[in-house]
């Protein structure tokens, strides 16, 4: 592929592997180019994209089209399993799948998924009627005498992402000898000629894998003077479950009034992307038995979920309301 600039020509080579969006400056506003939907920029720039292209000429570079995601797409190798009708001659068609192996990570492909294909295409000998069947005739391809000339995938123009192309993290599992969490990804490009050489297929955690509930969100818990939030000193997280739970007071400041309800156990909880908190009744304070706030780890989204709603939270209270004076 070759781009013109002003005063120079160029051949787009090799691929190299990408920096932060802070690298990617802009040096001289008037050597900017639009060329087939790039920026050709003239400077000694780092592109910001994951997948891009460099060029022979010391100061040229050229972003992907679609930051982080290979040009087009990458697909898998045609395949399919039907059974040929015919031995030799192209005479008919098989029907061929391909997957778009970069697709779960939100990188689509330029192209058809499905073809119908000739199939036993070698040339026919005698004592076959004809050697060919229409439209295709006797040629050489690949050094054997094939009846063509055979349909052409449009060429590939996108390059092998440097590193390779990882799918996104599973969820957390405990590994089998109980030791610790693991989770583990894919080397999509792999299929196509593209392996990944950089990061590992397989992630360890001795800890539990959920964000810790943060503690900054108590002063946005706070509404007016009298009232204050607090977690119980009996608390545990079981580090093999990933099942927290903490202990609510049953003080006379601790069961306040809430809505129709007297002497009552209330939370606030501030869910994920939330922008207020939610408030949360959580027993009757005269029942005799404990009362607890439980959470536990969502090995997929790596957020601890309340049991009582299923709600992603990212820190939670109990309400106190202090005497007056």
């Amino acid at each position: 592929m070759k781009i013109k600039g002003p005063s120079f020509d160029v051949m787009l080579e090799e691929c190299f592997d990408a920096s932060t969006l802070e690298d990617y400056e802009i040096l001289r506003e008037e050597y900017h180019i639009l060329a087939n939907s790039y920026w050709i920029m003239l400077g000694s720039l780092t592109c910001k994209s994951k997948c891009c292209v460099i060029s022979n000429h010391p100061f040229i570079f050229q972003a992907c089209a679609n930051p982080g995601c290979p040009t087009g797409g990458i697909w898998s190798e045609w395949t399919t399993t039907d059974r040929c009708p015919t031995t030799c001659g192209s005479c008919s068609k098989a029907f061929h799948t391909r997957r778009c192996l970069t697709a779960e990570i939100e990188c689509p492909c330029i192209g058809n998924d499905t073809r119908y294909y000739p199939c036993n295409t070698l040339s026919c000998v005698y004592p076959a009627q004809r050697t060919c069947c229409i439209p295709y005739v006797p040629m050489i391809i690949n050094g054997s005498m094939t009846c063509g000339p055979l349909p052409k995938d449009p060429v590939v123009t996108s390059c092998c992402p440097a590193g390779g192309l990882w799918s996104n993290w599973g969820g957390y599992v405990r590994n089998s000898e109980n030791t610790a969490f693991e989770r583990t990804r894919r080397c999509l490009s792999e299929e196509a000629g593209c392996n990944c050489t950089t990061g590992n297929s397989v992630n360890t955690n001795k800890l539990c894998p959920c964000a810790s509930f943060v503690d900054t969100y108590d002063t946005y818990f706070k509404n007016g003077t009298d009232i204050l939030y607090t977690t119980s000193y009996n608390r545990e997280l079981n580090l093999t479950t990933c099942i927290f739970w903490s202990l609510l007071y049953k003080t006379s400041d601790a069961c306040s009034n809430w809505e129709p309800y007297t002497s009552t156990n209330v939370i606030r909880y501030w869910k994920k992307d939330a922008i207020n908190y939610t408030e949360y009744r959580m027993a009757d304070c005269n029942d005799p038995a404990n009362q607890y706030f439980r959470a536990y780890c969502d090995f997929k989204t790596g957020y601890y979920r309340f049991y009582n709603t299923d709600d992603e939270v990212l820190g939670w209270k109990q309400v106190r309301i202090l005497p007056p004076g």
